[in-house]
């Protein structure tokens, strides 16, 4: 099986999925905190997706410091608040960023995924544009 690959810019962030023996699907380009837009994107997998997340890593100080990091939400609701999907928490550890990984496997199922900053001053940055991921 292959692996589905998500790259977050926190600015942007870009996609890539693939399962079974199929290939990778084109890129797609999303803004963070940008207007909203018409249609999440969508990328196609293999049930059971596995999605490897990766963004480049905010430039704000308490983010990547002690009590800062990243949450990688997702849930079956388009539009879903990430309070109320499934966060995956991603943690500063040390150096100069958080980390900027995050490995998450989704079943069967249309989910819409959604990455956002937060630090001991912030429990929420602004959140990204979401993903929709179809896993059949």
């Amino acid at each position: 099986m292959k692996r589905a690959i998500l790259l977050l810019t926190l600015l942007s962030w870009t996609a890539t999925c693939g399962g079974g023996e199929e290939g990778l699907n084109p890129l797609i380009f999303l803004a963070l905190g940008g207007p909203p837009a018409q249609a999440a994107p969508t990328v196609t997998c293999t049930a059971p997706c596995n999605l490897q997340l990766t963004w480049n890593a905010l430039h704000e100080k308490d983010v990547n410091a002690s009590l800062g990091g990243y949450k990688v939400c997702y849930a079956a609701t388009q539009g879903f608040s990430p309070g109320s999907g499934t966060c995956l928490d991603v943690p500063y550890v040390s150096g100069p960023t958080a980390p900027t990984t995050k490995n998450v496997t989704l079943q069967q199922g249309r989910w819409y995924v959604k990455i956002y900053g937060y630090s001991q001053y912030t429990s929420q940055g602004t959140v990204s544009t979401e993903l929709s991921v179809q896993a059949n």
